[in-house]
């Protein structure tokens, strides 16, 4: 099954967990990902990835912080 296609902001949050890890060798909070994009609030990018996510395009393992997996 295709994946469906992604907003800009949901393209720039996987862009991030991608260049994040591939720096770093880990995935990041979603704080680091607030803080990395410029977001207000960790919500903001537990949101993103939840969207995302639905898409195809990660996993999120228990909801919890670095437990996301890109498919």
């Amino acid at each position: 099954m295709a994946k469906k296609p992604l907003t800009n902001k949901q393209a720039n949050v996987l862009g991030y967990l991608k260049h994040f890890r591939e720096v770093h060798g880990y995935m990041p909070t979603y704080r680091e990902i607030a803080d990395g994009l410029g977001y207000k609030s960790s919500n903001g990018a537990y949101e993103h990835c939840l969207l995302i996510e639905r898409k195809g395009y990660i996993k999120m393992l228990n909801k919890k912080a670095r437990s996301i997996v890109l498919i």
